[in-house]
């Protein structure tokens, strides 16, 4: 029961108590417990409502606008369904995409292009270079005319053999730091996928249970306004049914504002998430007013 319909109920019992006092068939001990009990009833409403208030403070702080009860986003409880999540096309879309998968792909062939490179150093280098100049004297005994030469150079490494095997030695255990960086950003990415799944199926399972809750309270409420209608039940017990109705709604707003939230994170693990994604989870829990 919330603390309002808490305070109605006390008050509804005080007054009854009052009553009752009037007619001889309660106590002043009776009374002197009821106010009491009001008084602190008033006590906890101030104390929530201040909370409240502190609440949507820190909100419009962090949000740069006023959410109040009126705008205040309710996803549409009645409408929402969970989508079904095949494991193996999830796990596939995240070796495909994943962004940390494929930087460590690319450290891997950048790895791979460095040991090849460095290999190189045990081979002969052959240069060839060609040059042509052309020259004029008015001195005749100078020789003049075009210049023409090509040349061709071997440099066989034989002093190098030391450098060039370390520098080889270096590349290779960089690439094996690179192999083992994939097959820790694979595996990383692959629990991750399946502990999201898991956390979507078990959100979908609490959307369910909670969606039955609420149509079996909104069944139980709809009895007791009943039955109130016909005197067999006080105010005080529509207004503690309404309560529960109102706690199960909540708690089914927060799983499916949860159950959204989760599939962010798989489609950004799987690296599929785009702007449109965002904008579509952005527009069910936008406040209606804005």
């Amino acid at each position: 029961m919330s603390n309002t319909t808490m305070h109605l109920s006390v008050l509804q019992r005080r007054n009854g108590l009052r009553e009752a006092l009037e007619l001889g068939l309660a106590s002043r001990a009776d009374m002197l417990e009821a106010k009491a009990r009001l008084g602190e009833t008033k006590t906890r409403l101030l104390v929530v409502d201040r909370d409240r208030l502190s609440a949507v403070r820190n909100l419009q702080r962090r949000i740069g606008r006023l959410i109040t009860p009126e705008n205040f986003p309710i996803l549409d409880e009645d409408t929402y369904h969970v989508n079904e999540w095949v494991a193996e096309e999830w796990v596939q879309r995240t070796v495909e995409n994943n962004v940390g998968l494929l930087v460590a792909q690319m450290e891997k062939e950048i790895a791979q292009s460095e040991l090849t490179i460095k290999k190189a150093g045990y081979y002969p280098n052959v240069m060839l270079s060609a040059s042509i100049s052309d020259s004029y004297n008015e001195d005749l005994g100078i020789s003049q005319g075009a210049d023409k030469r090509v040349s061709v150079a071997l440099q066989v490494p034989l002093f190098k053999g030391g450098y060039t095997s370390a520098s080889v030695d270096q590349a290779v255990s960089t690439l094996q730091q690179a192999r083992a960086l994939v097959r820790n950003a694979l595996e990383s990415a692959t629990v991750e996928v399946y502990d999201d799944l898991a956390s979507l199926e078990i959100g979908e399972s609490n959307i369910i249970a909670w969606q039955q809750v609420v149509n079996a309270r909104v069944s139980t409420l709809n009895a007791v306004a009943a039955s109130n209608q016909q005197g067999f039940k006080d105010m005080v017990a529509v207004l503690d049914a309404q309560s529960r109705l109102n706690d199960a709604r909540r708690a089914l707003n927060q799983s499916i504002s949860s159950h959204l939230l989760q599939q962010v994170r798989l489609y950004a693990t799987a690296g599929v998430l785009f702007e449109q994604d965002l904008q579509r989870v952005d527009s069910l829990l936008q406040p209606a007013s804005l």
